[in-house]
C-alpha cells in the first residue's frame, strides 16, 4: 500500500499544531499531534474548494475539454474539489454545460482536481440587477426549463443562482430545494421581506454578497434595511465573498464575518477564463469580451456594463484572508474549505485533515502561505 507521511503545522478546525499526517493510497489513515507549532515549519491545510467562477488558466467553461482543462489547472491554485458556474446562456449551451459537469464528476483523471458537480448562475436573473449578465439571456422560470436543468444535471446539479423575485421566483426555489439543489439568490432586487419568504421556501445560499445588490435606501436622511443586511442576519443562509479586495472592500468582508460569523461564510473567486494569465481580451459565455486586469478585476468592453469577474486565484483569497487582511489559518481554512464543502453536501468525505477523509491537502510555505504543493486524493498534482 503507497504511503506518505507529511510533517508540519497542521491545521484542523480548531486549532494549529505541529504533527503529522499519514496518507495512505487516497485517504487519511492517521492525524498525530505532536507539540504546539513551530514558527519555521510548512503549513498543512485541506485542499481548497471553489464553488463559485467561470474559468482560469487557458479554460472557460463551455465545453467538456475545457472543464477538464480547468480539473487540471486547478491544483496549481490549491483547489482540490470545484462546481463550475454557468452564467446566462443559450439554452443549448446550458444543456451542454449540465452534460460535461455530469460527466467529469463521473470519471476524474490522474493530476487534475475533482468536479463535484455544476453551478448556474442564471438565467433566471433580474434584469435590473444583471450585472455582467447579457440581457437578451436572462428568463422567467417555468416548469419546463426546471425539468430540463435537473434532468440534464442527474443530481450533478449543486448549486443555482436565482433571482426569488422574478415571476415563478419562489415556485423555482421550492422545486429545485425539494430536488437537492441548493437554491441561492443573486442579481435580485429582492426585499428584505421577499428575500425572508425565499428562505422559507428552501433557499439557503447567497452568492457574491455585495455585487449586484442594491445600496442601503436613505429616506429623509435615515438609512433603512435592505437586502445585504437581511442575507447578514439570517443564521439560515450562507454567504458568498469574492475575496479579491476589489469587489468586496476588506472593511465589507471583515464587516460580513462579524456579522455572519465565520462559519457561514464562504470565499469564492468568480474567477474568469484568464485568471493567471497575462493582461488580455477573453470572451464570457454570452459571447461578449471583456478585459482583464490582473492588478484589478475582469471588465466589460461594451459600454455601461462594468466588472464582470475577477481573476483571483484561490490561493491568493487565502493569502490575502490570512496576511493582508488578519484572519487566523484556522478561519481562513473554514471559509476556504470547510463551509463551501458543507455548502455543496461533500462535508463528510473531505476538506478537513481528519483521519478516514480523501487525502486533498495543500501544503503552505511559513509565513507568506505561498502553495507548495497541492494533494489531490493522495497524489500530488503540483509543486512549486
Amino acid at each position: 500500500m503507497k504511503q506518505r507521511v507529511l510533517t508540519g503545522n497542521l491545521v484542523l478546525s480548531d486549532k494549529v499544531v505541529y504533527g503529522s499526517v499519514t496518507v495512505e493510497e487516497e485517504r487519511i489513515s492517521r492525524i498525530t499531534e505532536i507539540e504546539p507549532q513551530r514558527e519555521d515549519a510548512e503549513i498543512i491545510v485541506p485542499g481548497f474548494l471553489d464553488i463559485h467562477f467561470h474559468g482560469t488558466g487557458p479554460y472557460g467553461v463551455l465545453s467538456f475539454e475545457d472543464i477538464a482543462g480547468v480539473a487540471a489547472f486547478e491544483p496549481q491554485n490549491g483547489v482540490t474539489v470545484f462546481t463550475p458556474a454557468m452564467g446566462a446562456c443559450p439554452r443549448d449551451m446550458r444543456v451542454d454545460f449540465l452534460r460535461s459537469c455530469r460527466r467529469l464528476a463521473a470519471e476524474r483523471k490522474s493530476g487534475c482536481a475533482v468536479c463535484a458537480g455544476s453551478h448556474l448562475e442564471g438565467p433566471w436573473l433580474d434584469y435590473e440587477h444583471r450585472g455582467g449578465m447579457g440581457k437578451d439571456m436572462l428568463a422567467v422560470p417555468d416548469e419546463e426549463s426546471l425539468d430540463e436543468v435537473l434532468k440534464e444535471a442527474a443530481g450533478t446539479l449543486k448549486l443555482v443562482t436565482l433571482a426569488p423575485d422574478v415571476p415563478n421566483g419562489l415556485a423555482a426555489v421550492k422545486k429545485l430545494s425539494a430536488a437537492g439543489v441548493v437554491v441561492s439568490i443573486g442579481h435580485s432586487g429582492a426585499t428584505p421581506e421577499e428575500f425572508t419568504a425565499a428562505v422559507e421556501a428552501g433557499l439557503s445560499h447567497v452568492c457574491h454578497l455585495f455585487d449586484a445588490y442594491d445600496p442601503r435606501p436613505v429616506e429623509e436622511g435615515v438609512t433603512r434595511y435592505c437586502l445585504s443586511d437581511a442575507c447578514l442576519m439570517d443564521d439560515r443562509v450562507t454567504v458568498e465573498l469574492i475575496c479579491d479586495g476589489f469587489h468586496v472592500p476588506p472593511e465589507l468582508v471583515k464587516l460580513a464575518c462579524r456579522l455572519a460569523g465565520i462559519d457561514r461564510i464562504v470565499a469564492i473567486t468568480d474567477s474568469m477564463q484568464g485568471t493567471g494569465l497575462p493582461n488580455g481580451t477573453y470572451c464570457q459565455e454570452d459571447g461578449t469580451y471583456y478585459y482583464l486586469d490582473n492588478d484589478s478585476v475582469c471588465r466589460s468592453l461594451e459600454e455601461d456594463v462594468g466588472i464582470v469577474g475577477s481573476c483571483l486565484p484561490m490561493k491568493r483569497a487565502f493569502t490575502n484572508l490570512v496576511n493582508r487582511w488578519g484572519f487566523s489559518l484556522v478561519d481562513a481554512v473554514k471559509m476556504t474549505s470547510a463551509n463551501p464543502a458543507r455548502v455543496i453536501g461533500v462535508e463528510k468525505e473531505t476538506a478537513a485533515l481528519r483521519e478516514g477523509f480523501f487525502a486533498d491537502i495543500n501544503i503552505l510555505a511559513p509565513g507568506t502561505c505561498e502553495l507548495r504543493e497541492c494533494i489531490v486524493r493522495g497524489e500530488s498534482c503540483f509543486c512549486s
